[in-house]
């Protein structure tokens, strides 16, 4: 695999880890998220979905080349969608609230509400990355609720 592939598929080796790879993985979305937060919500759109576009290229490409299906070291899926979780959600004020999307994100991930277990059996990198849209486009909408009746009633 290419060097630069392998790179952007481990998270830079992040997901090489042999504990929790994914979650340990997902971290590398942090400060993607703590970027694109300072745009536009709409500016963020369009940059999740080309965040996500890269992520089934990427995961595609590791795969093919590692030849199993969803390899657990291949974390892009994790890291790249992870901002899907935060359009329009102010985490640079709230800390807080980045962190708990985190954590929901990677417990919606571990447990695969429906439609996401459904979505990994779709072939190849959509299928990777298609789990993990529907999990944060969940937590997104956690995250909105948390803001909007917990963080947001406390600064009023």
């Amino acid at each position: 695999m290419d060097t630069l592939l392998f790179s952007l598929a481990t998270g830079f080796g992040l997901g090489l880890s042999p504990w929790i790879p994914g979650t340990i993985g997902a971290l590398l979305g942090v400060p993607i998220v703590l970027l694109s937060a300072r745009l536009a919500w709409w500016k963020q759109l369009v940059v999740v979905l080309l965040l996500c576009l890269v992520s089934g290229v990427v995961c595609e490409l590791a795969q093919t080349s590692i030849g199993a299906d969803d390899p657990g070291q291949v974390v892009a899926d994790e890291y790249l969608t992870l901002p899907v979780a935060t359009v329009g959600l102010p985490v640079t004020k709230h800390p807080v609230l980045l962190a708990t999307i985190f954590v929901v994100s990677r417990l919606l991930d571990y447990v695969k509400p429906p439609p996401a277990r459904l979505m990994e059996s779709v072939p190849g990198g959509a299928g990777m990355v298609l789990d993990d849209i529907i999990i944060n486009c969940y937590a997104l909408l956690l995250g909105w609720a948390f803001f909007i009746y917990a963080l947001r009633r406390r600064s009023d």
